[in-house]
Protein backbone atom coordinates (compact mmCIF):
# COMPACT_ATOMS: atom_id res chain seq x y z
CA UNK A 1 0.00 0.00 0.00
CA UNK A 2 1.62 3.61 -0.52
CA UNK A 3 1.80 6.01 2.02
CA UNK A 4 0.19 8.81 0.12
CA UNK A 5 -3.80 9.73 0.20
CA UNK A 6 -5.26 9.68 -3.16
CA UNK A 7 -8.37 11.72 -3.63
CA UNK A 8 -11.58 10.46 -5.88
CA UNK A 9 -13.12 12.56 -8.35
CA UNK A 10 -15.83 12.52 -10.61
CA UNK A 11 -15.65 14.95 -13.20
CA UNK A 12 -18.53 15.95 -15.67
CA UNK A 13 -18.43 17.66 -18.96
CA UNK A 14 -20.28 20.23 -21.00
CA UNK A 15 -21.99 18.79 -23.78
CA UNK A 16 -25.00 18.79 -26.29
CA UNK A 17 -28.05 20.28 -24.39
CA UNK A 18 -30.43 17.24 -24.08
CA UNK A 19 -27.95 14.37 -24.58
CA UNK A 20 -26.49 12.67 -21.43
CA UNK A 21 -24.33 14.56 -19.57
CA UNK A 22 -20.32 12.66 -20.00
CA UNK A 23 -18.63 10.82 -16.43
CA UNK A 24 -15.20 10.89 -15.72
CA UNK A 25 -13.57 9.32 -12.75
CA UNK A 26 -9.84 11.66 -11.87
CA UNK A 27 -7.67 10.01 -9.15
CA UNK A 28 -4.69 12.41 -7.70
CA UNK A 29 -2.78 12.77 -4.61
CA UNK A 30 -4.38 14.51 -1.94
CA UNK A 31 -4.75 18.74 -2.82
CA UNK A 32 -3.50 18.26 -5.82
CA UNK A 33 -5.23 19.06 -9.16
CA UNK A 34 -3.30 16.67 -11.55
CA UNK A 35 -3.33 13.30 -12.05
CA UNK A 36 -4.91 10.35 -13.90
CA UNK A 37 -8.63 10.79 -15.32
CA UNK A 38 -10.53 7.55 -16.38
CA UNK A 39 -13.44 7.03 -18.75
CA UNK A 40 -15.26 4.75 -20.78
CA UNK A 41 -15.36 5.97 -24.65
CA UNK A 42 -17.14 4.73 -27.80
CA UNK A 43 -14.59 5.84 -30.40
CA UNK A 44 -15.21 7.43 -34.00
CA UNK A 45 -14.42 4.52 -36.13
CA UNK A 46 -15.59 3.48 -38.86
CA UNK A 47 -15.75 -0.17 -38.18
CA UNK A 48 -18.77 -1.25 -35.33
CA UNK A 49 -18.38 1.32 -32.07
CA UNK A 50 -18.12 -0.53 -28.80
CA UNK A 51 -17.15 1.12 -25.53
CA UNK A 52 -13.59 0.85 -24.01
CA UNK A 53 -11.81 1.79 -21.16
CA UNK A 54 -9.62 4.98 -21.68
CA UNK A 55 -7.00 7.08 -19.18
CA UNK A 56 -5.11 10.08 -19.38
CA UNK A 57 -1.94 10.53 -17.46
CA UNK A 58 -0.80 14.07 -16.24
CA UNK A 59 -4.54 15.50 -16.48
CA UNK A 60 -5.11 18.81 -14.61
CA UNK A 61 -8.50 18.66 -13.69
CA UNK A 62 -8.39 22.65 -12.95
CA UNK A 63 -6.97 23.72 -16.23
CA UNK A 64 -9.06 21.20 -18.66
CA UNK A 65 -11.80 23.01 -20.92
CA UNK A 66 -15.23 21.62 -20.81
CA UNK A 67 -15.51 20.51 -17.50
CA UNK A 68 -18.63 21.79 -16.25
CA UNK A 69 -18.48 20.70 -12.76
CA UNK A 70 -16.62 18.09 -10.34
CA UNK A 71 -17.33 16.33 -7.11
CA UNK A 72 -15.10 14.72 -4.37
CA UNK A 73 -16.23 11.22 -3.30
CA UNK A 74 -13.59 9.99 -0.89
CA UNK A 75 -9.43 9.76 -0.12
CA UNK A 76 -8.11 6.02 -0.50
CA UNK A 77 -4.42 4.84 0.68
CA UNK A 78 -4.03 2.28 -2.12
CA UNK A 79 -4.68 3.78 -5.60
CA UNK A 80 -3.21 0.33 -7.16
CA UNK A 81 -6.58 -1.55 -5.64
CA UNK A 82 -9.00 1.54 -7.10
CA UNK A 83 -7.44 1.39 -10.63
CA UNK A 84 -7.82 -2.79 -10.59
CA UNK A 85 -11.74 -1.93 -10.21
CA UNK A 86 -11.35 1.13 -13.08
CA UNK A 87 -9.76 -1.67 -15.19
CA UNK A 88 -12.08 -4.65 -14.91
CA UNK A 89 -15.63 -3.01 -14.44
CA UNK A 90 -17.65 -3.99 -17.10
CA UNK A 91 -18.38 -1.68 -20.24
CA UNK A 92 -21.20 -0.35 -20.99
CA UNK A 93 -23.80 -2.29 -23.16
CA UNK A 94 -23.48 -0.96 -26.52
CA UNK A 95 -27.30 0.99 -27.72
CA UNK A 96 -28.55 0.65 -23.87
CA UNK A 97 -25.94 2.31 -21.15
CA UNK A 98 -23.62 4.61 -21.40
CA UNK A 99 -20.54 6.22 -19.14
CA UNK A 100 -22.99 6.76 -16.15
CA UNK A 101 -24.02 3.01 -15.97
CA UNK A 102 -19.82 2.06 -15.93
CA UNK A 103 -18.75 4.89 -13.45
CA UNK A 104 -22.19 3.97 -10.95
CA UNK A 105 -20.62 0.18 -11.14
CA UNK A 106 -17.16 1.55 -10.33
CA UNK A 107 -18.61 3.58 -7.34
CA UNK A 108 -20.39 0.77 -5.99
CA UNK A 109 -17.40 -1.59 -5.85
CA UNK A 110 -15.18 1.13 -4.52
CA UNK A 111 -18.04 1.18 -1.69
CA UNK A 112 -18.44 -2.38 -1.47
CA UNK A 113 -14.82 -3.13 -0.90
CA UNK A 114 -14.38 -0.57 1.65
CA UNK A 115 -12.41 2.48 -0.41
CA UNK A 116 -14.62 4.65 -0.37
CA UNK A 117 -18.02 5.54 1.86
CA UNK A 118 -21.50 4.51 1.77
CA UNK A 119 -22.19 8.50 1.48
CA UNK A 120 -20.35 8.25 -2.32
CA UNK A 121 -23.78 6.66 -3.53
CA UNK A 122 -26.22 9.55 -2.21
CA UNK A 123 -23.13 11.87 -4.05
CA UNK A 124 -23.48 10.04 -7.31
CA UNK A 125 -27.37 10.77 -6.79
CA UNK A 126 -26.74 14.50 -7.15
CA UNK A 127 -24.93 14.57 -10.16
CA UNK A 128 -26.25 15.35 -13.66
CA UNK A 129 -27.47 13.30 -16.03
CA UNK A 130 -28.84 15.12 -18.60
CA UNK A 131 -27.37 18.42 -20.35
CA UNK A 132 -30.03 21.50 -19.42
Amino acid sequence: MSEDAFEVWLIWWKGAEKLPVHWSIFMCLVEATIGNKYDVEVPDTPFKPRWRFAYEENFDMVTAEGVAGKSKFGTIGDPGEFEGILRRTKLPVMDSENCQDWVWRVIREGVDKGLLKRDSLQRLEKVPRLQM
